[in-house]
This record gives structure tokens, C-alpha cells and sequence, in this order.
């Protein structure tokens, strides 16, 4: 589990990413060859440009053989994360007051009886920016004519019968050192038909980035939630130390979400 507070860090692609190397860095056998995700299609977070690019590099930088990318169908899944998240949140229920990061991390890790829950408490420089990373070295905007997966763009196919990549198309994503630069689609999980699109604009694969998604190391919290929590501090006394940080923190009067254009459909 990683977790953070709003004026730590957000929930975009930078971080998606970032959770996702650190994972792949620090919690499974580095001889591991073959990955498997499963997500849901939130595009301001898991199915967007960013997290396509950063996982195709991992392959064509042979981190990895191949990383296949599942995008269950909303309404008709029920994965182990539902019944995880079922177990904390029933706790949670159970529990009058919560005031801290550190309250909140406990009841999750005691929320799995048998120890299955760690939790890593990200910090605001561990968040890298992949969304400035990758449009140097790949493409956004490709087309390609609906092939099987073995198959690549050949010349003289007219422009009508060639479709473009949208993300928000697909439902199995695949990629594989073998190909690199590529990345297999499919409109549903494990169907036959898939298209392959070609994204990288060299023989070369960059290098992760190293520049911070945060430079300042600290994310601006709304404003209004600032205000509310003034309002409450009479409640707060014993843990002033942490809300008078807080209540310090840089502001912002504008919503947390995503409204970027990297997200939209292309």
C-alpha cells in the first residue's frame, strides 16, 4: 500500500509510475521476467499516454520480457484487490475517530489478519516526471491498419482503413522486449483480433527520468480544506505538532483532478 498525505504528492501518472518502479525496484525477485497488471481504466491515473510509455520502456530497456496490462471490464470483475479493500474498509467503519497518516496505516496493516499489508509512506522526491519524460523520445498520435499481432504497418494500405490508438479502445495492453518500441492492443481481454502500434521515434529508449514531478517538495492542498480544518483544531490539540504543519502548507483554490488534455481521448 502506498500512501501519502494531499500535500505530499497526487494521484496522475507521475505517481502511478512512481509506485510502480518502486515496486518493481524494491518488492519482487530481480530475476522476474514477466509481469502482469491489473487496473482499472481511471485515465487520470492507470490507462493514459504516461503509464503506456513508461511500460514499454521497461521492456525495451529488457527490465522485463514481456508486461501484459488488464483493464477489466467495470460491473464485471470481482479481483483479490475488491476483497482487500472490503477488509479495511469494514475496519475503518468500526473506528469512531482517525486524526493521523500514522493512525490510518496501522488500521490498514491490522486489517489483513494473516499480515498481507505493508505500507510504504511515499515522500514528495520519490515522485519522478514521466509526463515531461516520454514525449521527446515517443510518439503520441500513431495510426495503423488492424492486424493481427504478428503482423506491422505495411505501405500502400489507404488511409480509411487504417485506425488510430485509443486508449481508452483497448481493454489488453501487451508489451515485449522482442518488439520494442510496440505495444500489442486488444479491444477485449484475451480476444482474437488485436492491432500493434509503433511508438518510439528512434532505434533508441530513453532512460527513466530523474527530474522531480514536485521540485518544491511540497504539492499545494486546496484551500477550502484548510479552512476546514480550522475550524476542527479545537478537537486536534494532542496531535498540534502535525496540524500546525499542515495548516502552514502551500495553497491552492483549484480542485485536485484531471483536466489535462494528455488524458482525453486522441
Amino acid at each position: 500500500m502506498y500512501m501519502y498525505h494531499e500535500g505530499e504528492t497526487r494521484k496522475s501518472p507521475n505517481d502511478v509510475c512512481s509506485f510502480l518502479l518502486h515496486y518493481f525496484e524494491n518488492c519482487i525477485p530481480v530475476n522476474t521476467k514477466n509481469i502482469i497488471l491489473f487496473s482499472n481504466g481511471a485515465a487520470g491515473q492507470n490507462k493514459n499516454h504516461t503509464v503506456v510509455r513508461f511500460l514499454m520502456n521497461l521492456c525495451d530497456r529488457r527490465k522485463f520480457e514481456t508486461i501484459t496490462h488488464f483493464f477489466p471490464v467495470r460491473g464485471n470483475s470481482f479481483l483479490p484487490w475488491d476483497r482487500d479493500f472490503g477488509s479495511i474498509k469494514r475496519l475503518l467503519r468500526k473506528t469512531d475517530r482517525i486524526y493521523t497518516p500514522q493512525q490510518y496505516a496501522q488500521l490498514i496493516i491490522e486489517a489483513s489478519r494473516c499480515g498481507r499489508f505493508s505500507i510504504h509512506k511515499m515522500q514528495t522526491d520519490e515522485i519522478l516526471n514521466f509526463k515531461n519524460w516520454w514525449p521527446s523520445s515517443y510518439k503520441k498520435t500513431v495510426k495503423q491498419k488492424k492486424v493481427n499481432s504478428d503482423e506491422t504497418l505495411r505501405r500502400g494500405i489507404h488511409k480509411d482503413d487504417r485506425i488510430s490508438f485509443k486508449i481508452s479502445s483497448y481493454q489488453h495492453f501487451i508489451f515485449r522486449h522482442r518488439l520494442p518500441g510496440k505495444v500489442e492492443v486488444k479491444t477485449f481481454i484475451n480476444g482474437l483480433f488485436s492491432s500493434m502500434f509503433t511508438f518510439r521515434k528512434t532505434n533508441q529508449s530513453p532512460d527513466l527520468p530523474t527530474n522531480k514531478a514536485y521540485p518544491t517538495g511540497k504539492v499545494p492542498i486546496n484551500k477550502k480544506k484548510i479552512d476546514d480544518l480550522k475550524k476542527l483544531s479545537e478537537y486536534t490539540t494532542e496531535y498540534s505538532d502535525l496540524y500546525n504543519i499542515i495548516l502552514s502548507w502551500p495553497t491552492s483554490t483549484q480542485e485536485e483532478g484531471m483536466h489535462d488534455s494528455e488524458y482525453e481521448e486522441q
